[in-house]
């Protein structure tokens, strides 16, 4: 049975590290205790669209510098109010990670709001007891290595759920782990860089089955290597060098249909990370303007060019199944013929704005014709 819950994803890019929020209707999940300045409007718009003044969960996945920061840490505790937090059961191994840790703690031990939870293996093998939507899948037991102890977690509240690893597991933790997969695992899996990862070489990456994958190292060494092998398993693989990633999915869909896209936090724009050739936008388009008119230049012109295509954004991939379904928009230039097809006779171009749905086959992507709109700016031409 489908839940009835709006449940949005966001990534947070950061130069020396990453981020995450998994809302769920008005609860709100912070992943990582960073919380740099280019980060805090981002965030403060996803909680604004949840309607919360403060999180409700604060979940540190590791000490390490990439995931909690002590420059930021103090920050997001007085401004972000959580009201329980979890921190992996380990003494951290560098400065940075213990300042971290003590600041939680000093937090915590002057709070009255904040329940603070450290996550030995038996509170993670108590988390997987019943029928619960959010638990931890790591540690399960204690390891001789401390950052085999960082927090594997699994947020399934809302419509889509989520897989966080907290860094690179061995392969000793990826094989517990495999031992005791929950029947259903995450829609949105994110991973500690790819080159040598575990979760992917040992096979977990196909048990999980997760429809997107979100590299928060952005591991280009792996991405020049394997990347098709995850496509063949219809995986999405998205680099948070390409933005903030957002996932979202609404509340009244009759069926999940979950959308994905890129956002530029500096101009709130979304935009499409993949080379324009893949899509072939431009014959496909170029075809489709040979056959159906155009409703803005039809009773001037005698015959159309598209030249150009450029501007080439993702605007949402909704997940229907095992089907994707791309909506990309893109700008072209029209040139048309007055009164014939001879090129040295009158012309003019005008630049226009576009929209089409694509639809995944196999390793291709196919235009709709029947959702393509294309609107041309007559306002500005030149010969």
């Amino acid at each position: 049975m489908i839940r009835s819950q709006y449940t949005r994803f966001r990534s947070y890019r950061i130069a020396d590290g990453c981020a995450f929020s998994y809302m769920v209707n008005r609860e709100f999940c912070l992943i990582g205790g960073r919380y740099p300045q280019s980060m805090q409007p981002s965030l403060a718009e996803e909680m604004r669209i949840a309607g919360c003044d403060t999180i409700d969960l604060l979940h540190i996945p590791s000490w390490d510098g990439t995931l909690c920061h002590s420059g930021e840490i103090g920050m997001l505790l007085e401004r972000l109010r959580p009201t329980e937090i979890e921190i992996p059961d380990y003494l951290p191994l560098d400065n940075n990670g213990k300042d971290c840790k003590r600041i939680i703690e000093d937090y915590y031990s002057r709070s009255n709001i904040s329940e603070l939870t450290v996550c030995s293996p038996d509170y993670v093998r108590q988390s997987q007891a019943g029928d619960n939507n959010r638990y931890l899948l790591s540690p399960i037991r204690d390891y001789r290595n401390p950052t085999d102890k960082d927090l594997i977690g699994f947020f399934g509240q809302g419509r889509f759920s989520v897989l966080s690893t907290g860094g690179m597991p061995t392969e000793e933790v990826v094989k517990d782990i495999m031992s005791h997969l929950p029947q259903q695992m995450a829609d949105v899996f994110i991973v500690q860089g790819m080159t040598h990862n575990p979760l992917l070489r040992l096979g977990f990456i196909n048990d999980a089955c997760p429809k997107i994958l979100i590299d928060a190292l952005d591991d280009s060494q792996y991405y020049r290597r394997a990347n098709v092998d995850l496509e063949k398993y219809g995986i999405s693989t998205m680099r948070l060098s390409g933005g903030d990633v957002i996932v979202t999915c609404g509340e009244n869909d009759v069926e999940q249909e979950i959308s994905i896209a890129y956002l530029d936090s500096s101009t709130g724009t979304s935009y499409w990370g993949e080379s324009k050739d893949r899509f072939r936008i431009d014959e496909q388009i170029q075809g489709y303007v040979w056959t159906h008119p155009i409703d803005d230049l039809d009773s001037l012109a005698h015959h159309y060019e598209v030249e150009d295509v450029s501007d080439i954004h993702e605007t949402a991939s909704i997940y229907k199944g095992d089907a994707v379904e791309k909506r990309i928009t893109f700008k072209i230039s029209v040139t048309f013929y007055l009164d014939n097809e001879d090129h040295n006779g009158f012309k003019m171009s005008f630049p226009a704005k576009c929209r089409a749905d694509f639809v995944k086959r196999g390793e291709d992507y196919m235009m709709k014709p029947e959702t393509v709109t294309i609107k041309v700016n007559t306002d500005e031409y030149y010969r």
